[in-house]
Order: structure tokens, then sequence, then C-alpha cells
């Protein structure tokens, strides 16, 4: 089978409530929203758009509710040409549903609605589909899902990325080193990377010693740092 796409996006779609605060709330108490907004999300999902407004083939594997067939966000994908034949679709649960709060320090507090999120752990890994893209991308999304499909994809020679975001703390340090050991680029923020670090006991070299190739750390107003055998760890 002759490879013609570019990259396989894994992980959640979601329906995202972006809602900003002067503060949180205390325990029993309740805060005025300053403003709320209803958006197409997931970071599955998203990763996948964007490469197909950028010009790649793209596809996505991703646990959806049946109400989200034939929707304006499925449309959209549609429109933009994402491969969504591998969509696991719940007849039973809704779409993962995200609320996502800001306050005026950025500090940011999540809830997350799995909903159909929850068919990934029993769902058996796309073979075929991996087989018709160059990369692979694991999102935000199921651990052990996650950690077949690395296995899968670096069996079938693919680059593989990972980026666990705020889903980091679902995985236990021995499913996370599972993870990074089948992966060729690791993405996250510094919280997010010290958190993998202390989790594994590493430090930058040894998280590289792990697997990955490159690690590209986000620092927020400050910019990037990748790490890379060319760059030096």
């Amino acid at each position: 089978m002759s490879v013609k796409k570019d990259l396989l996006a894994v992980g959640h779609t979601a329906l995202d409530y972006i809602i900003t605060v002067d503060e949180f709330p205390k325990a029993n108490n309740s805060a005025p929203m300053k403003t709320m907004k209803n958006l197409n999300g997931g970071a599955a999902a998203n990763v996948a758009m964007i490469g197909a407004t950028l010009g790649m083939k793209t596809g996505l594997v991703s646990a959806v509710g049946c109400e989200f067939i034939d929707s304006h966000y499925h449309k959209n994908m549609q429109k933009l040409g994402v491969d969504t034949e591998a969509l696991i679709i719940s007849q039973e649960e809704s779409t993962p549903t995200a609320f996502v709060m800001t306050n005026n320090n950025q500090d940011q507090i999540s809830y997350f609605y799995w909903g159909a999120g929850k068919e990934f752990h029993d769902s058996e890994v796309p073979r075929d589909k991996i087989k018709e893209f160059k990369a692979v991308h694991l999102a935000t999304g199921d651990p052990h899902f996650n950690c077949k499909t690395g296995i899968v994809a670096k069996e079938e020679e693919r680059l593989v990325s990972f980026d666990p975001g705020q889903d980091l703390g679902m995985y236990s340090p021995k499913k996370l080193k599972e993870v990074i050991s089948n992966v060729n680029i690791l993405f996250g923020n510094h919280h997010e990377i010290k958190r993998i670090q202390d989790s594994m006991n590493v430090d930058i070299n040894g998280l590289m010693d792990l697997g990955p190739e490159v690690v590209l750390m986000t620092c927020g107003s400050k910019g990037s740092i990748i790490y890379s055998p060319d760059e030096g760890k």
C-alpha cells in the first residue's frame, strides 16, 4: 500500500465551552462569567482540521456520539477533506464536552465530560488506516488507546508525535513511559514537561534517552525551546 496521506491525528473531538471569569469561586460559591464561547474543539480534531487547512492530507481517529455525524462540525471536517473513516461512533454516549475557565491571572481550570471517549479503551487500533499515513499524532485521549496506537505506528515505521496536554494526569508513570518510548517527537508546555520529568525521575537528557528524538517545550510568552541531538541536549 502506497502512503499518500500526511498526518493521522488520534484523540479527542470535543465541544468546547470557553469561559472567562475575574476569579475562580471558592467552594460552595459562584462567580459571574465575563464571556462564554461554544467552539469546535478536541486536540486531535483541531490538529486534523488545522493541518487540512494548511494543505496537508489529514485523518482523524476519535470517539464521538452518533449525533456528531452530519453535524456542522463533521461537515466542516469533510469540507476540508479530513479522512473520518476511522471514527469510533458511540450509540449510547454523546460527543465529549469541555468546559475551560480562565481567570484574570490567566490561570485555568478545566472540566471534561468524556462521554463517547469511553469507547477508546476497548477499541481496536486501526492498523490499516495508520498504514495510509506518513505520521501519527497522539493527542489528548485515552492513555491505553494512545499507548496501543503508538506501538502499532512504530511497528509500521511511522513518525509518531505525542502531546498529552491536560490529560497528562491520567497517565500512570508506567503508561507514560510506555507511550514515550514509542514516539519520535514529544510536545508539552513547560509545566507538562517538568511533570513528565518528575514522574520519570529524569532530566531532559534522560527524557530523550527514553525515546523521543525531539522534545518541543512551549514557554508561553517566552516562546519555545527545542531539544534535539542536532541542537544538543
